[in-house]
């Protein structure tokens, strides 16, 4: 199978299929800026297509098509971490760096038992209350009368 680049014509991948332990592995096979011929397996035929096109697209846009390519584990990583950071509703760059700067702060790796120590000792303090009621409790805090502590009232 022949993938051409959408502007430049003559820019050209290639991919071919073969059988591998009764299942078919493609191979991807394209020349970069130096003319060297590479290679990239996968047995993941649509994955390869994707990268295929990103790498004539690299190499349309005079980019190392080598550089910052991603692994088939790698990407699979990347999407693991995309779903557990989704779990929280958070970027996966912003929670590793809160993750790391936690690691640093504690010199170990036990943020959990931190966080778990945390909620335990502080969190039964504050009981839970709706927006509206604290809404109404923070207005009657200020306009009431101003309160002097009984420290500085003798």
């Amino acid at each position: 199978m022949e993938i051409t680049h959408e502007h430049i014509k003559g820019l050209t991948a290639k991919i071919y299929r073969g059988e591998n332990a009764s299942t078919w592995e493609y191979t991807l096979v394209y020349y970069n800026q130096t003319g060297e011929r590479k290679r990239i397996a996968s047995r993941d035929l649509a994955a390869l297509e994707a990268r295929a096109v990103e790498i004539l697209n690299d190499l349309a846009g005079g980019r190392a098509a080598d550089q910052n390519a991603l692994t088939a584990h790698e990407r699979e990583e990347l999407a693991n971490l995309k779903a557990i950071f989704a779990e929280v509703n958070a970027a996966p760059l912003i929670g590793a760096r809160h993750f790391v700067e936690a690691v640093k702060l504690m010199g170990s790796d036990l943020v959990i038992e931190a966080a778990r120590d945390y909620q335990r000792r502080n969190l039964h303090k504050a009981a839970d209350i709706t927006i509206k009621v604290a809404i109404a409790e923070f207005i009657a805090a200020k306009s009431a009368p101003e309160r002097v502590s009984d420290i500085w009232a003798t």
